[in-house]
């Protein structure tokens, strides 16, 4: 290891490595070894059981016997002793599918007891002194496990999925002391109040980002009782079912920080509510993500420091374009949507309305008939015209463009394999609207067959790259379709500051 190089760098190169490289850089040298070994320790992952009927009532559990317990308790004993259960930094604890027979015998039961696996876990919890974060997916939870969990010392996320119709949940009833937690997520059935007896984990002390996809029945009922979290700068709140909404009036006035708010669904039924409590927080927002039309207009007239408008759903373009067309956002540098389809004119009104936006990603739903053989050239034939045309804004900096394809039912249309002469005529459109678009420095294509990433000399952390691939080339294609996808990201921390 280079005596120029802090192992604290190391340290960060080595992070993002795969175990299976990570395991050879190990090997390298002591001075790696010393850096990289705590590495390969740093996630655990626990499958204590499978689940037999989810919507059952009691719960079935398909627990493992003979060789295949005595090596998943010998397993957790290694994970858990006092020398590695310190080195692990996240964890997570799932539900499989039903074990095959060629895994090794097991035997189904309803005796939450003889949950071995999942209770020794439980009780040596304690060891995992530096544990930072906890994903729990459909397990039931033994008893004193929340107070445990919030006992960590270096605990500060927390993500619980709950997708069982009904979960045995004995810890719910014990006593949980104020927690650490930083970031807290909850997804659970939706008939089914979970989220009250997990309020103890919520500190408002230390608590910044709050994903909440439930019922908050707890808060609904007793709206006077919602604390106020006043270092929380993210919420997400998702549900489809009006009776079951917060009362926002009340809710969103307690999150006087609060810097990205995502609302996926809004019901007609409670759109006015939605409003009362949206007044207390339109002048600090800076993000919005939300599948929901009636909130953008409103946003856009009110939120002055609004930076980044997200629409993950198909939205029809007079609902996007009407309150764009009637607000000025000089304020607003980053906008992603989802289309059916637009013609390049249609793009005038946001130059005009948002003179300072950087950033543009759309994702296209276009509907092709048969094996979609044709889907290169719907991407291909937009590309040249936007090529030839002034129709992006002077001050854009990022352009992403995704094509997702639909057969008329709906279903994801089989596309055919690119053509080898495809990437070349989309490195050839991409090069035509850098040129005529100087000030862009970052441009993501992606045709469903053909992606593309280019990082253009003007940007601040990077040279001039290009990447290209199709989808026959396997990884190589998967690795730069994940970077066109992490542009957004990029842009997203950039607008906000992150």
């Amino acid at each position: 290891m280079s005596h120029a190089t802090p192992p604290e760098v190391w340290t960060e190169v080595f992070s993002g490595l795969p175990a299976a490289s990570l395991a050879a850089v190990v090997a390298t040298s002591r001075g790696f070894a010393t850096v990289g070994r705590p590495l390969r320790f740093a996630r655990f992952l626990l499958t204590p059981y499978s689940l037999l009927g989810y919507a059952d009532n009691p719960l079935r559990y398909e627990v493992e016997t003979g060789d295949a317990f005595r090596c998943a308790t010998e397993r957790l004993d290694f994970w858990t002793s006092e020398d590695i259960a310190p080195l692990v930094r996240s964890c997570r604890i799932s539900t499989s599918d039903s074990w095959s027979e060629s895994e090794g015998p097991t035997r189904v039961t309803e005796d939450e007891t003889e949950l071995v696996v999942l209770n020794m876990f439980f009780a040596r919890l304690q060891r995992f002194t530096h544990l930072r974060s906890l994903e729990l997916v459909d397990i039931s939870l033994p008893a004193d496990a929340l107070r445990k969990i919030s006992a960590l010392p270096k605990i500060s996320a927390i993500d619980i999925q709950w997708s069982i119709k009904r979960l045995s949940l004995d810890a719910l009833s014990a006593p949980v002391p104020p927690s650490r937690i930083e970031k807290f997520s909850l997804f659970a059935y939706p008939l089914f109040d979970y989220f009250g007896p997990l309020l103890p984990l919520l500190n408002p002390a230390t608590l910044k980002d709050l994903s909440l996809r439930c019922p908050l029945l707890s808060w609904t009922a007793s709206p006077e009782k919602i604390p106020t979290f006043p270092a929380v700068f993210r919420l997400y709140i998702f549900h489809a079912f009006s009776t079951d909404y917060p009362v926002f009036y009340a809710l969103l006035p307690k999150f006087p920080r609060l810097e990205t708010l995502e609302v996926d669904i809004v019901h007609p039924d409670v759109l006015a509510d939605v409003l009362a409590g949206c007044r207390a927080i339109f002048s600090h927002i800076k993000k919005l993500f939300t599948a929901s039309h009636r909130l953008i207009a409103p946003f856009l007239q009110q939120s002055p420091r609004l930076r980044v408008l997200v629409c993950p759903d198909t939205v029809e373009k007079e609902r996007l374009f009407a309150p764009l067309r009637a607000n000025t956002c000089p304020a607003l540098g980053a906008l992603s949507v989802h289309l059916e389809a637009i013609r390049l004119a249609e793009l005038a009104p946001l130059w005009t309305c948002c003179p300072n936006l950087a950033h543009l990603q759309i994702y296209f739903e276009a509907t092709v008939r048969g094996t979609g053989e044709d889907t290169d050239d719907i991407a291909i034939a937009f590309l040249n015209m936007l090529a030839d045309g002034g129709y992006l804004g002077p001050a854009l900096r990022t352009l992403v463009l995704v094509w997702h394809f639909v057969d008329p039912d709906g279903d994801t249309t089989a596309v055919k394999p690119a053509r080898s002469p495809a990437t070349a005529v989309l490195t050839s459109a991409r090069a035509l609207i850098a040129e005529r678009h100087p000030a862009l420095t970052a441009i993501g294509l992606d045709t469903g067959t053909c992606v593309l990433q280019w990082r253009g000399r003007a940007h601040d952390r990077y040279t001039v790259v290009e990447e290209c691939s199709a989808a026959w080339e396997g990884e190589v294609f998967q690795d730069i379709k994940m970077k066109v996808l992490r542009m957004w990201e990029e842009v997203e921390r950039e607008e906000l500051g992150i």
